[in-house]
C-alpha cells in the first residue's frame, strides 16, 4: 500500500543577519499519519537556533565596532596639539573606521598647521616690535635732554614717550598672553603670597613715596597655592601698579 505524503511550508519570518534580510522558510514532506506536534516542535527548534545564530553574529559585530570605537577615542584623548609627531591609528577591518581615521588625520594636520602658524606669527610680531620701540624711546629720551627745547618740542617728545611706553606695555602683555595660551609656564611650585607681596611693595616703594601714598599691609594668614611663581609675581605687580595709578 502506497503511503501518502503532504508537502508543508513553514514560514519563519523576516530576519536580518549581517545586512542580509528576507523571508526564511522550511519545507518538508510529512507522512499522512505523522504527528503535527512533533513537526511543530522540530520547526520551532530550528527557528530558535537560527534566531540565536543571527543574534550571536549581530552581537559579535557590535562588539568589534565597540572595541574599535574605544581605541579611536583613546587616540583622540592622547592628541596633543603641541606634539609635532603624527597621530597613529590602528588599521581596522571595518572600512568606515579607516575612512574616519583618514579624515581625522587630515583634520589634525590642518589644526596643527594653523595653530603653529598663529603661534609663530604672534611670537615673531611681539619680539620684532621690541627693538623699534626701544629705539624710539631711546631717541626721544636723548632729545628731551637737548638744550634749547621749547615747550612745544618738549610736549611733543613727552607724548611720543608716553605712547611708546603704552605700546611697549601692550607688546609685553601680548607676549605674556601668548606664553599663557601656549602653556609655557610650567614652573609650578608652592607660592607664598605674603612673600611676593612684600617683595613687590619694596620694588614700588619709590613710586609710592612720590605719589605720597600710605600703604597698610595686613596678613591675617599666609595663603599658599600651587602655581607658577612668575605669573604670581606679574599678577601682584599689576594689581599694585594699578592701585598706585588710580
Amino acid at each position: 500500500m502506497k503511503q501518502r505524503y503532504r508537502t508543508l511550508l513553514y514560514l519563519l519570518g523576516f530576519l536580518t543577519a549581517g545586512g542580509l534580510a528576507g523571508w526564511y522558510g522550511l519545507t518538508g514532506s510529512l507522512p499522512a499519519g505523522a504527528s503535527w506536534l512533533s513537526f511543530l516542535a522540530y520547526v520551532s527548534f530550528l527557528t530558535l537556533a537560527l534566531g540565536w545564530w543571527i543574534e550571536w553574529r549581530y552581537q559579535r559585530r557590535i562588539g568589534r565596532v565597540r572595541q574599535q570605537l574605544t581605541r579611536t577615542l583613546q587616540v583622540l584623548e592622547q592628541f596633543d596639539i603641541d606634539d609635532p609627531s603624527p597621530v597613529q591609528f590602528e588599521n581596522s577591518p571595518i572600512r568606515a573606521f579607516n575612512e574616519l581615521h583618514e579624515y581625522l588625520l587630515w583634520l589634525f594636520l590642518r589644526i596643527q598647521q594653523h595653530y603653529l602658524a598663529n603661534k609663530q606669527f604672534t611670537e615673531n610680531a611681539a619680539h620684532e616690535l621690541q627693538t623699534p620701540l626701544a629705539i624710539i624711546k631711546g631717541h626721544a629720551e636723548l632729545l628731551l635732554q637737548s638744550p634749547g627745547l621749547g615747550e612745544d618740542e618738549i610736549g611733543a617728545l613727552d607724548a611720543i614717550l608716553k605712547n611708546t611706553n603704552r605700546v611697549a606695555r601692550l607688546n609685553t602683555a601680548l607676549i605674556l598672553l601668548s606664553k599663557i595660551e601656549h602653556d609655557r609656564f610650567q614652573d609650578f611650585e608652592t607660592v607664598r603670597f605674603r612673600t611676593i607681596i612684600e617683595e613687590v611693595l619694596e620694588n614700588f616703594e619709590d613710586l609710592i613715596e612720590i605719589q605720597q601714598l600710605r600703604v597698610h599691609v595686613d596678613f591675617p594668614g599666609d595663603p599658599q597655592l600651587e602655581l607658577s611663581c612668575t605669573l604670581a609675581e606679574i599678577l601682584i605687580a599689576n594689581l599694585v601698579q594699578n592701585a598706585i595709578r588710580h
